[in-house]
């Protein structure tokens, strides 16, 4: 594939609403530049488990035939990295400890020794620590920081969180695109760590420091907190915008597809996910399917339905980071991204339950076609790519004396350090 700076990269995701491939180009400054891209619908696919192999397989060619077909690029002449869903995997905190001279200078070495210790070895093979990160050290009289390089300790504590799945739920999820390409993936990225990556840039680093990202998608919602160049928590809930169409299909009954276009509707039929009470000033129209023809239903109605379903979720979000005293560790304001991030109102009951600045974002650094670089329903997939370019200039790396290649897998796993 040539040298990591002509390497293309190609970032794909299968999600509960679509499937998106993207073949870019990553320039030495992480820039990318979309050349091609391939949507379609995923229809069995329910938060990010595949239910029939044999389908998805199919919208996979079609996606993957209508990115090679603008980028003039094949996927299987790239790096390919796929996000993989919350649902497949779990985070497991450890620790590792390096006893020092009293007082001596912490070094770059130091670090690497303590996040060796911390390494989270599985149990049994069924299970593989996909990614790392490091989410803070302890030194002496319990001082804890993120970067203690150049400090005097007697003891440096490094804690570790690590991403662990079970090998053969991986297989599952990636054998319809491994049966596309007939090759292996470079890696497989768990999408909360993906979104820090599409927000970085080399020059000043990350582009929203101290900020909590929140990606709301159709089955899964991710979040990372971002402090620096570093990690302090990420994770995922099962609840997403099909959560809310599914309230709405419950409630009215409706079939679901006529509640999920309400969603995607939501502007046009001037509603917003903060409920404005109004009782039955407004009414909007619901297709019942089947030849049923039209549901006129109360405005007021659908918006307190779908208010609560969001509510719940930043509530679960809020107490996660309560629980871990990520509060704390907030420089910054709430980022949304995400196809959920586009329904109106969503900014304004985020500022309500969090307390906090929020903004819709994008991907940074991204060229290409407007209106799909700027959505900020594809934020992750652009992520993954950056990370993918990081990781293989990590690869390119040499590291005298290591032939068994660990402190390049070292590195792999804690990009950030």
């Amino acid at each position: 594939m040539g040298s990591v700076q002509e390497s293309k990269f190609t970032g794909m995701e299968i999600g509960t609403s679509t499937i998106k491939v993207a073949i870019c180009s990553v320039d030495v400054h992480y820039r990318i530049r979309l050349l091609g891209w391939g949507e379609v619908p995923s229809i069995r696919v329910v938060k990010g488990d595949v239910k029939d192999q044999s389908f998805v397989s199919e919208q996979i060619a079609r996606a993957i035939e209508k990115a090679e077909s603008q980028a003039g690029v094949r996927v299987v002449d790239t790096n390919i990295y796929l996000l993989l869903p919350g649902g497949y995997v779990h985070l497991v905190n450890t620790s590792g400890c390096v006893e020092l001279e009293k007082d001596q200078v912490i070094t770059p070495d130091h670090l690497v020794l303590a996040n060796r210790e911390g390494r989270y070895q599985p149990k049994d093979s069924t299970s593989m620590v996909i990614q790392s990160f490091t989410k803070e050290y302890r030194l002496d009289e319990e001082r804890v920081v993120r970067n203690p390089v150049g400090l005097r300790s007697s003891m440096l504590e490094a804690h570790v969180v690590s991403i662990v799945a079970k090998q053969a739920r991986i297989d599952s999820f990636a054998h319809p695109v491994i049966e596309n390409l007939n090759r292996s993936l470079n890696d497989v990225i768990y999408t909360p760590l993906s979104l820090s990556y599409a927000l970085w840039q080399e020059e000043g680093g990350i582009a929203y420091d101290g900020c909590l990202i929140i990606d709301i998608g159709a089955g899964i919602t991710s979040y990372a907190l971002i402090i620096g160049k570093d990690l302090y928590t990420v994770g995922h809930i099962t609840v997403g915008c099909d959560h809310a169409a599914n309230d709405l299909s419950v409630a009215f009954a409706l079939p679901i597809a006529s509640t999920r276009k309400i969603l995607r509707d939501f502007q046009r039929l001037n509603c917003s996910v903060v409920a404005r009470g109004d009782e039955r000033a407004r009414f909007i129209s619901a297709d019942q399917g089947l030849g049923g023809g039209s549901k006129m239903l109360p405005a007021s109605s659908v918006e307190q339905i779908v208010h609560l379903r969001f509510q719940e979720l930043f509530g679960i979000i809020n107490k996660r980071m309560n629980d871990e005293d990520a509060w704390s560790q907030m420089t910054g304001g709430i980022l949304l991204c995400g196809g959920g991030a586009r329904l109106p109102g969503m900014c304004d009951l985020a500022k309500l339950m969090f307390r906090h600045p929020v903004e819709v974002v994008c991907a940074v650094d991204v060229e290409g076609q407007r209106d799909i670089v700027g959505n900020p329903a594809n934020v992750s997939v652009f992520g993954a790519i950056r990370q993918g370019r990081m990781e293989q200039e990590i690869d390119e790396q040499n590291y005298p004396g290591d032939a068994g290649g660990q402190i390049k897998k070292f590195f792999k796993s804690l990009l950030r350090w």
